[in-house]
């Protein structure tokens, strides 16, 4: 299977409100998948996230423990609505920078 990357998909938008940012997919092996705190730098209040109005679970490791930091699975060629909750602290551990589009 090619990845996103040699498909040229290898960057996920996500929205919220009237802002998007497109974030790198990162690999692991077997999965492409996006880490909570790279949305967190563009969108600190995110609580979740929503394609279609459909919620997108976190995902978890083979045991069935949630992957610290939380992680969420790659949709190329979808853009990801940022769910929005109670605004954070400013002592938010930051991440790899998010690309402003």
């Amino acid at each position: 299977m090619n990845s996103p990357k040699e498909q040229g998909q290898q960057e996920q938008r996500f929205r919220m409100g009237e802002q998007t940012i497109k974030v790198e997919a990162q690999w692991d092996g077997k999965i492409h998948y996006h880490r909570m705190n790279e949305i967190l730098d563009a969108f600190p209040t995110a609580i979740g996230f929503e394609i279609d109005g459909d919620a997108l679970d976190f995902l978890t490791k083979d045991n069935g423990d949630l992957c610290i930091p939380p992680i969420i699975g790659h949709y190329p060629n979808r853009i990801i609505d940022v769910v929005p909750g109670a605004p954070q602290g400013p002592h938010r551990p930051r991440g790899p920078q998010a690309v402003m589009s």
